[in-house]
């Protein structure tokens, strides 16, 4: 609850509809649902996500507010709300991922699981990339490299539950 709480009051970030958000907040239940989701069907598991961890120009005020914009032949627009007609535009939603790695854990060391390894780990998609990716594969002849020098508003998480055998049904 404590890091669902930092989640909801912490600090303003990047993006995610500014500073001064009135007391408006996007909560990410649907991440919530996922973590507890995964939690009680896969016991052990290792999980990856990928995501925006902060938006540009988002008008919509609140904090970790989405971003609400489509696209009219090549000019892009940006909505103050996120009433806007189904399907007229997409939305996309900041991660806090600070916040969900401490969700992940809390999650995963619930009673049921006492005795299980977790593990998790937010960090920039380049710093992954660069431990991870094949670099000269995506790398362009003038040195440019979009997985390292595009989309630097994206983290990833890393996690993991690793199950003592008893508590997985295994050797007793």
């Amino acid at each position: 609850l404590a890091s669902l709480e930092s989640f909801i009051t912490g600090a303003s970030r990047k993006g995610g509809g500014g500073g001064d958000h009135g007391g408006v907040i996007f909560l990410p239940t649907a991440a919530f649902s996922i973590l507890r989701n995964i939690s009680e069907g896969l016991p052990a598991h290792t999980l990856v996500l990928f995501d925006f961890d902060s938006l540009p120009d988002v008008q919509v005020p609140g904090q970790n507010a989405p971003l609400i914009s489509n696209t009219e032949g090549a000019v892009a627009r940006d909505f103050s709300t996120y009433l806007v007609p189904v399907g007229a535009a997409d939305i996309f939603f900041p991660t806090n991922f600070d916040a969900l790695a401490s969700l992940y854990a809390k999650q995963m060391q619930r009673p049921l699981w006492e005795g299980a390894r977790v593990e998790a780990e937010a960090r920039p998609c380049s710093d992954f990339l660069k431990e991870f990716a094949d670099l000269d594969v995506t790398t362009t002849l003038s040195g440019y490299n979009p997985l390292i020098e595009d989309f630097r508003n994206t983290k990833v998480l890393i996690a993991c539950r690793e199950m003592d055998r008893r508590l997985a049904g295994g050797e007793k």
